[in-house]
């Protein structure tokens, strides 16, 4: 499932539709799976999403998102910067999810 979601992300991307590609890696993400090997994968595809979004168009990202999908946006957002990935973007996806709860 995570290899047809990337496809999907990747497409999205290609398409000039990153938005929709951030909310497109978002759906069912397989955070019961035990796999670690998994969620890696998933994480990267949701990284590669978020990457797409120009700075300016974050808010309006985040804005179309519904809750649940503000919601796991979140744990990856929060893992990133665990991991410290790209700080100072995680940090303007993660105002921008606390402004719209």
């Amino acid at each position: 499932e995570v290899a047809q979601r990337a496809a999907e992300v990747e497409g999205l991307i290609a398409s000039k539709k990153p938005m929709k590609a951030v909310a497109a890696s978002l759906n069912r993400p397989p955070l019961s799976v035990p796999s670690q090997e998994i969620k890696d994968d998933n994480f990267r595809v949701v990284m590669r999403a978020m990457a797409a979004v120009r700075e300016a168009k974050i808010k309006d990202c985040v804005e179309g998102l519904d809750d649940a999908q503000c919601d796991t946006l979140m744990k990856y957002v929060y893992r990133a910067m665990e991991e410290g990935i790209s700080l100072s973007s995680m940090l303007k996806w993660h105002a921008h999810c606390l402004s719209k709860g």
